[in-house]
């Protein structure tokens, strides 16, 4: 009877138990899972690119691997008078060539000119110029001196822009004369006297000068104001003619070769306004 009382007492206990511990183990039970729940892993947010300069620094002399160019758009240091600048110093140094224009040294003529710009300040250059002259000289009534001449010249020079549109320059010039010299006029008999000649004179030369550049195809124009020269020596060779030298030293108290050697000198002396026009390239 004990043993029964006994089983009904725990029967009716277990089920109290239960009722009690259930609602806990659920519990316990929610939340371990919810504490073994992973928490959603956030995106890695991007980065920005970074631009990578594989040149050696500076001073360390090391070799190999590519420079990158840096872009236009992201650089401080990029402007466009930095380019211009650059340009300007790898930019090989401009070159003209003109056109020649004189009535002046030895007579008129024209020739051509080169000129190779070294600097914004120092040029050198070349011409060559091609005159013709017919020179007289009274000699006394009835007889005139005369020359007629063609003349080629060939000058190297340097010049030296000093102020903006004004330079001096100094050159090294050949000039070849060839030509006829002689009296004539009623006094002479046969109304004419004559010899041919050629002469070789070297000299060095002085003149100042302005250039402007032209805005329409590159062109420019120039003028050389005023120059003058100093034979540093040459030579005169004529045909022997024994009526010219009797005549040359009765008229003018000198031979022909002294006369052509006064003559050619003082036409190259000085001359003045030579024109030119030409193009750069």
């Amino acid at each position: 009877m004990s043993v029964l009382k006994s089983l009904a007492i725990v029967t009716l206990f277990i089920p109290a138990v239960g009722e009690v511990i259930a609602p806990n183990l659920y519990a316990q039970t929610i939340i371990a899972k919810a504490a073994t729940a992973k928490p959603k892993a956030a995106k890695p947010q991007k980065k920005a690119p970074v631009r990578r300069n594989t040149a050696p620094a500076p001073g360390t002399g090391g070799s190999g691997g590519e420079f990158s160019v840096p872009v236009p758009e992201e650089d401080n240091w990029y402007n466009e008078e930095g380019v211009q600048r650059a340009a300007q110093v790898s930019s090989p140094s401009t070159q003209q060539i003109g056109l020649l224009g004189t009535v002046n040294y030895f007579g008129s003529g024209a020739g051509l000119e080169y000129v190779y710009n070294y600097s914004p300040t120092l040029s050198f250059g070349g011409t060559f110029l091609h005159t013709s002259a017919s020179l007289k000289d009274d000699a006394s009534d009835g007889a005139s001196e005369y020359i007629d001449a063609q003349s080629n010249i060939f000058r190297a020079f340097a010049r030296y822009a000093a102020y903006p549109y004004l330079y001096a320059a100094a050159g090294l010039d050949y000039d070849r004369i060839s030509g006829e010299y002689g009296f004539k006029g009623s006094a002479i008999n046969g109304d004419r006297i004559k010899t041919d000649f050629s002469a070789g004179i070297t000299a060095i030369d002085v003149f100042f000068g302005s250039e402007w550049k032209l805005p329409w195809w590159r062109t420019y124009v120039g003028v050389d104001w005023i120059g003058f020269s100093v034979p540093l020596g040459g030579t005169i060779e004529y045909d022997a003619n024994e009526d010219l030298e009797v005549t040359s030293k009765a008229l003018k108290g000198k031979t022909p070769n002294q006369r052509l050697d006064e003559e050619t000198s003082a036409q190259l002396r000085i001359y003045y306004l030579n024109l030119k026009v030409g193009m750069t390239f």
